[in-house]
């Protein structure tokens, strides 16, 4: 009897272990705030508004500790105000898009307290930036308006992921969580996004 009751308990851990490093897929979905860092530059700063940021993976784990994602994202913030030399600060109007496409590598930490599950990661992606703006009229030294053309441009380039955050099972094959991402495609591209995500669990 006894040498059963070892028997059964050295199956239910081991059974257990496999269900743990079984390969499995997600499907995740997320959104949050977004902040762009005031880009500056001699005397020229720019300064954007809080925006949002939306976007879903798809993932796979392929062991507990491990998870590999690809994810699209897309982030919009509205200009705020544009210090120029020789004007000063004056208001400006437009907006900038970012939309990405990025593979992270997390890992993923169990903690057997409340089901919390706390992860890190980074990711290596492409970015394709909209950028359009237009200066309010400034008075010239003269005393007369001065005014500005609006100025678009689309630019593309590599962007580099930092990700932090927790996440725990709400019912039965969902998970929520809350996460921080920081974003780097250089030149105005330097990117904050706290927010919360819900997870599809296959």
């Amino acid at each position: 009897m006894k040498k059963a009751l070892a028997l059964l308990v050295i199956l239910m851990t081991v059974a257990r272990a496999a269900y743990c490093s079984m390969p499995s897929l997600s499907m995740e979905a997320f959104t949050g705030w977004n902040f762009v860092e005031s880009y500056h530059q001699n005397e020229f700063r720019v300064d954007m508004k809080p925006g949002y940021m939306a976007g879903m993976n798809v993932a796979y784990k392929p062991s507990r500790l491990f998870k590999t994602e690809l994810e699209v994202a897309y982030r919009n913030n509205s200009y705020d105000k544009v210090k120029m030399p020789q004007h000063g600060y004056c208001k400006a109007s437009g907006e900038i898009q970012h939309a990405t496409a990025i593979i992270n590598a997390l890992i993923e930490i169990p903690i057997d307290l409340y089901d919390i599950i706390p992860y890190c990661g980074i990711g290596l992606g492409q970015k394709m930036q909209l950028d359009r703006f237009q200066f309010s009229p400034v008075r010239s030294t003269d005393g007369e308006l001065e005014y500005f053309p609006e100025y678009k441009s689309t630019k593309y380039g590599m962007v580099m992921q930092g990700i932090v955050g927790f996440k725990s099972i709400i019912v039965d094959g969902y998970q929520a969580g809350m996460q921080y991402r920081y974003l780097d495609g250089h030149h105005m591209d330097v990117n904050h996004t706290f927010g919360f995500n819900v997870s599809k669990l296959f």
